[in-house]
């Protein structure tokens, strides 16, 4: 069973009932790593806000289910959030200086959130923050508990953030855009420390990143994202050295030269911007190879073993 699995999840504004989000599916095992990968505007941090029941007002979930360990976390007809999943989901935030309080002192945050989320008392709490400060490599716990946010280098408040989603023992991570502002050497150190953390197989970590490079190194499946449709799905190896769908193609057909992101893909096709409203492949106005049949039904989901591609004329053998 998967320890994160997403079923023909959609999106939609309320008040004029546009889709944003279309027949996502998702499935994370755990011990893995998965990339979820678009340009700005394809869904990724939507998808992520809605798992954490955190979506801004005016948007709903208006189809498909969601459950982490076998628990829902949409359920019922009206697709009503579980507020107790989250405790099963943790979110470290692209920008950590604003997921911290910049008025309390790191160590006083970190001990509220242990007594209000596993129920400590205030020594133990104070006791098990510096021990997480110290697994997030943070070698002078006290110096950091002290500190106020701004007192503390991008990469440390990073650390901290990462430090304050493990504190509540999870079992899923969202880790949404983590290295966004960081310099290359920190970036390095961060990614490093997502992956030493996973190596105890007990989490699942979805890496929510336009950054192709950070896939490579980090994950081990990859879902490819446009417009709020899911393109193709497989093992990130097989992908980078095999893309099927065109959309996944153009995104990695500089690899050879560079390893791009994936806003770099808007110089490299037409330029169109997505039509939420197209009843067939949001990629079809954009897509060499689109046909009429593209434009009016959604696309068939082909599976071939560990890939999935969704397109009406590409496949995996």
């Amino acid at each position: 069973m998967s320890l994160l699995a997403v079923y023909d999840l959609d999106l939609r504004i309320a008040r004029t009932g546009r889709t944003l989000l279309r027949d996502v599916t998702v499935s994370i095992e755990r011990g893995s790593i998965v990339g979820l990968v678009g340009e700005s505007g394809s869904g990724k941090s939507m998808f992520s806000l809605a798992l954490m029941g955190l979506l801004p007002n005016g948007i709903e979930v208006s189809a498909g289910t969601a459950e982490v360990a076998g628990r829902p976390v949409f359920h019922g007809a009206s697709r009503s959030y579980d507020t107790a999943a989250r405790d099963l989901i943790a979110l470290v935030s692209q920008n950590p200086r604003a997921a911290l309080n910049p008025t309390m002192r790191i160590g006083k945050q970190m001990v509220r959130v242990l007594r209000q989320r596993r129920r400590m008392g205030k020594v133990q709490a104070r006791d098990e923050s510096r021990e997480l400060l110290r697994k997030v490599g943070i070698s002078d716990p006290l110096r950091v508990e002290r500190a106020y946010p701004h007192q503390l280098s991008g990469g440390m408040c990073q650390r901290v953030v990462i430090a304050m989603a493990l504190s509540v023992q999870a079992p899923v991570l969202i880790a949404d855009e983590p290295t966004t502002g960081l310099d290359v050497t920190i970036q390095a150190q961060i990614l490093l420390l997502l992956k030493e953390l996973m190596a105890d197989g007990d989490r699942a970590v979805l890496m929510v990143t336009h950054d192709l490079a950070v896939v490579n190194s980090m994950c081990d499946q990859v879902i490819i994202l446009y417009g709020g449709q899911v393109m193709e799905v497989g093992p990130t190896q097989d992908i980078f050295h095999d893309p099927v769908h065109p959309y996944t193609r153009f995104l990695l057909e500089s690899l050879e030269d560079h390893v791009p992101s994936a806003d770099d893909i808007s110089d490299r096709v037409t330029e169109a911007s997505v039509d939420f409203s197209l009843a067939g492949c949001r990629f079809a106005k954009r897509c060499p190879f689109s046909t009429d049949l593209c434009h009016r039904e959604p696309p068939p989901v082909r599976r071939s073993g560990t890939r999935t591609v969704n397109c009406h004329h590409r496949g995996v053998s």
